[in-house]
């Protein structure tokens, strides 16, 4: 022992002088690597995950440490840090923690070249924090799942994880309540449809087990009055939910029995309480129905609790004749027994398709679920063959069908032909070859004329404004407010006479307003005028070798009679040369100020600016500004010499002009 301790205290002396240090354990290693992956984390801001994930490769290891029990410290450092996140108080926090935990542990477990972790790790993580999390807050969580299922069903890591990912699933659906978070529940059943292929062993039942979680709380006779005598009804009825539960034991000679008289006590009862006919309510749906004996007598009257238990009757009946290939050798029927499935069978359906609402419907629905559940048992029993279908096989005909197909065409949009251009299907023939006539739709109205003229227009109004015509009063168009509403819309457009305003002399025009009769009268007066004169001066223009084109009414004269044109109240000549030019002088280059508030867009100044680039044709640029504005300037029924006063009045040095105009 001397010599022992002495050893000992001579090896502690050498260490001591050295300065040699302890060997890193695993252990150490681990938590240094959950610290460090806690502290990127949290931080503000995180650290990014590229530099994370250089870290945690460049963090030091124990000089023992082998490649796979470094891959375990850091899924064990990742897993420890999920449970240290799981527990923060602040749920922003911990969310968002969490969530940058998962894309970390997707990003270092899809390196397959490096190989810092294993495939699973992601899978774990969830899994850990699906444990620590209440209920109340795993649907959140699910969010996190389901915003990420693109790069978890990556091939690199749904393989190695699938499993952990059923089973992550079905746990939280066993903690799940079923009448409480249906909803979730169904977002977990989809998010399962989304990964996993229709014919995976998981989701179809392949030994045909039952769901026997269910269990009948119907209250025994002696806890319950007996109300209106159906005690011994009352038993039998809710005795049935067992076999519904566990069909395996209607095979017992006993519960046979017992099956057959609860059945054709049921069935009986059914068809000697009819129910009339009510209109259903789709938004209602009762997953559970309470099994109080008083509330018997209201359920048979309601429709939905009978179609639930006729169909939960047709379902057990259909299996007890069914063909499984799990049947134990004594779970098979005798001949006597399946007459009288088929009987019931038929009975069953008779009262589905009288209950109403829509009864034959419902039970036609009724019959092809239950032909296609044969389907799918009968593939169960041919232990579930790939539904894909495989290639055609390498036969010349194969190949050259597939030679024409890839000779052809495609079609990218099935309403364009394979030449770009649009395809018109109507479920008329006629009215399909009418529209092809002309499929293009602005080509085709290009050639309608919305506007009418105004000849044809007021031509049977000036008629009957013609005493000779003997028309009365009561049958003339003036007098229709629906005529007289298209007439005004088409002076407007059309007619220099609705711009003009209300003159003393007898042969001017009254001003649009009431009464509106007088004012149409005097329109028409000179439109007749214009058209006589148009139709006089129509056959000397054809004889004149050159071409004359009008396109205002012909100028009606003054008050005096002289034949002088009127400049200020025809619309043809808004303003005289004179006018114009002496604005053009007083506004000089500013001329494009007055066509930008008269409202004329900058192109079309700039196209003037260019036809009149010298300082002498000034002029030129404000009659042609004049021109345009007149041409576009909206329909709204103003006075076009107001408004341009109102314009000219805005400009320094016009106040002169502007009241000689006035």
């Amino acid at each position: 022992p001397n010599q022992l301790a002495a050893a000992v205290k001579e090896n502690h002396a050498y260490t001591n002088s050295n300065h040699i240090k302890p060997q890193m354990s695993v252990l150490e290693y681990t938590n240094q690597l959950a610290q460090l992956l806690l502290t990127g984390l949290t931080s503000t801001p995180p650290t990014e995950p590229d530099k994370l994930k250089d870290s945690l490769k460049s963090a030091k290891s124990p000089s023992q440490c082998s490649a796979d029990d470094r891959k375990s410290a850091l899924d064990q450092a990742f897993r420890d840090c999920a449970r240290s996140v799981a527990a923060f108080t602040d749920e922003a926090k911990r969310m968002s923690s969490i969530g940058r935990l998962v894309d970390l542990s997707v990003r270092v477990a899809s390196r397959e070249a490096e190989d810092m972790c294993s495939a699973s790790l992601p899978f774990l993580i969830l899994s850990d924090v699906f444990e620590l999390t209440p209920i109340s807050e795993c649907e959140r969580v699910f969010g996190l799942l389901e915003d990420r299922v693109s790069d978890l069903s990556s091939p690199a890591l749904f393989t190695s994880g699938k499993s952990l990912l059923l089973r992550m699933c079905n746990d939280l659906l066993r903690r799940l309540s079923k009448s409480r978070n249906t909803v979730f529940c169904g977002r977990i059943q989809l998010f399962f449809s989304r990964l996993f292929p229709l014919d995976d062993k998981s989701g179809i039942n392949f030994m045909s087990h039952f769901n026997a979680d269910f269990v009948n709380y119907a209250k025994s006779a002696e806890s319950e009055p007996a109300g209106s005598g159906h005690t011994a009804f009352y038993m039998k009825f809710w005795t049935l939910q067992q076999y519904f539960r566990q069909p395996a034991l209607c095979y017992q000679a006993a519960n046979w029995s017992n099956l057959c008289t609860s059945v054709d006590t049921l069935l009986d009862t059914f068809a000697g309480m009819k129910i009339e006919a009510v209109r259903d309510s789709s938004d209602q749906f009762y997953p559970y129905y309470l099994t109080s004996q008083r509330l018997l007598d209201l359920q048979l009257l309601d429709h939905r609790f009978r179609r639930a238990l006729l169909v939960q009757l047709l379902v057990l009946l259909q299996y007890l004749v069914a063909h499984v290939k799990f049947k134990s050798a004594d779970q098979q029927l005798k001949p006597d027994q399946a007459d009288w499935v088929a009987a019931t069978k038929q009975r069953a359906f008779a009262i589905l398709r009288e209950t109403p609402p829509d009864a034959e419907e419902f039970a036609k629905l009724v019959e092809h679920v239950l032909e296609r559940e044969e389907l799918w048992s009968q593939w169960k029993n041919d232990s579930c063959p790939s539904i894909v279908r495989d290639p055609p096989a390498d036969e010349p005909e194969a190949d050259k069908l597939q030679q024409q197909r890839a000779g052809r065409k495609r079609r990218p949009n099935v309403l364009v032909d394979r030449d770009g251009h649009k395809l018109f299907r109507f479920a008329n023939p006629r009215l399909t070859q009418l529209w092809r006539l002309c499929p293009d739709n602005m080509e085709a109205a290009k050639d309608r004329e919305f506007t009418p003229e105004l000849q044809p227009f007021f031509a049977d109004a000036i008629d009957e404004a013609d005493p000779e015509q003997l028309v009365e009063e009561q049958y003339k168009r003036v007098n229709s407010e629906s005529w007289a509403w298209c007439a005004l819309r088409l002076l407007s457009r059309k007619s220099p006479y609705f711009f003009q305003n209300q003159a003393q002399g007898p042969s001017q025009v009254v001003a649009p307003g009431r009464p509106l009769r007088e004012y149409l009268d005097n329109i028409l007066t000179h439109l007749a005028r214009d058209f006589n004169s148009s139709a006089a001066s129509a056959p000397a223009a054809a004889s004149s070798d050159t071409p004359v084109e009008s396109t205002t009414p012909a100028r009606h004269q003054n008050g005096n009679g002289n034949g002088n044109e009127d400049e200020e109240d025809s619309s043809a000549d808004l303003i005289s040369v004179e006018v114009i030019s002496q604005m053009a002088e007083a506004l000089g280059s500013r001329w494009r100020e007055l066509g930008t508030e008269l409202g004329l867009p900058t192109d079309q100044l700039d196209s003037i600016a260019d036809e009149c680039a010298a300082d002498s044709q000034i002029d030129m640029a404000v009659a042609k500004v004049l021109k345009l504005w007149t041409a576009q300037r909206p329909d709204n029924g103003g006075d076009i010499r107001s408004e341009l006063l109102l314009v000219l009045g805005k400009f320094k040095g016009l106040a002169k002009l502007v009241a000689s105009l006035k």
